[in-house]
């Protein structure tokens, strides 16, 4: 174990780290010459897309005051360039002020012509006077039959432990090795989306620190746009902030996918509030890919007592 970073193991389970900048070993294998190379490309940003988006299914109906744990079950539609081509499924478990997500997500309509993609995901965590805290986060992921695996566990916002597979190299010539500062104050790909703000135009003032386990990110947001919204499960006002990706750190400098999304790619993400208890998380996201835009909507949320 290196003295500068949390204690690190072997995963077991196989990965979906799909968080958009977790391209950032295979995206120096990447080449935008072949159309069908660009769709397998944007089925890591398909899966992503739809888990972050699927976060407005942890916070319903008053997370820090309920009498009894309440089941929410919500599904999402991934689009490109208007196709079909994902959908994911989520339930998330409130009980006081602890919460439980389990998601999945597969590959449909015009993706499986270029092969299967499956994915799953569990987080739990805490809600506190700052917000949503990670406690545990594992995603596993199958993409054409390459399988990889996530696991990470926080402590007061920190990451105490991760586990990737395969293991990152990370002598080789051009990788940015993560560092303890780096896992600092940071979130797993689903909860650092879950926003405590006193106002919709505040949503956009902040910077996201994510970790899926292999990269470290930031999201800058900003610009923020007050619009009235009606999804499945909302209806009224929202903000939509613009999102500018920044690598930090366990990424190859240099590598295609992560320059695309850090110097081209558009990234929108839309907030609405909970139920009036200060949290705002998404219930839409628009990401740019090399070969168009990928949409992420709300199409089904129920509640079960």
């Amino acid at each position: 174990m290196r003295p500068d970073r949390p204690t690190r193991r072997i995963a077991h389970d196989h990965n979906f780290a799909d968080f958009p900048e977790t391209m950032a070993r295979e995206g120096r294998k990447t080449r935008l010459a072949a159309p069908a190379g660009g769709y397998c490309r944007m089925k890591k940003h398909i899966t992503s897309a739809a888990l972050a988006t699927a976060l407005i299914a942890v916070l319903p109906g008053g997370a820090q005051a309920l009498e009894g744990p309440k089941t929410y079950r919500s599904s999402y539609t991934v689009s490109l360039l208007g196709f079909k081509i994902g959908v994911s499924d989520v339930t998330t478990t409130i009980d006081g002020d602890t919460y439980r997500l389990e998601a999945s997500l597969r590959s449909a309509g015009l993706a499986r012509l270029f092969g299967a993609v499956a994915g799953s995901t569990a987080v739990s965590g805490t809600f506190t006077e700052q917000g949503p805290q990670p406690r545990d986060f594992a995603m596993s992921y199958v993409n054409g039959g390459k399988r990889t695996a996530s696991r990470m566990t926080f402590a007061k916002g920190d990451v105490v432990t991760y586990d990737y597979s395969p293991k990152p190299r990370d002598g080789d010539p051009g990788y940015v090795a993560l560092s303890k500062n780096h896992l600092l104050a940071v979130g797993d790909p689903f909860t650092s989306l879950m926003i405590r703000a006193k106002d919709p135009q505040s949503v956009c003032d902040r910077t996201i620190k994510a970790f899926d386990g292999e990269l470290r990110a930031d999201f800058k947001l900003s610009d923020p746009k007050i619009s009235n919204v009606s999804v499945a499960g909302y209806k009224g006002t929202a903000v939509t902030c613009t999102a500018k990706f920044v690598p930090v750190a366990g990424y190859y400098k240099g590598a295609s996918a992560i320059e695309f999304l850090r110097r081209k790619a558009g990234i929108s993400i839309t907030f609405a509030p909970i139920d009036g208890i200060g949290i705002y998380a998404p219930v839409s996201a628009a990401i740019q890919s090399t070969i168009g835009w990928v949409t992420v909507r709300t199409t089904r949320f129920t509640v079960q007592d």
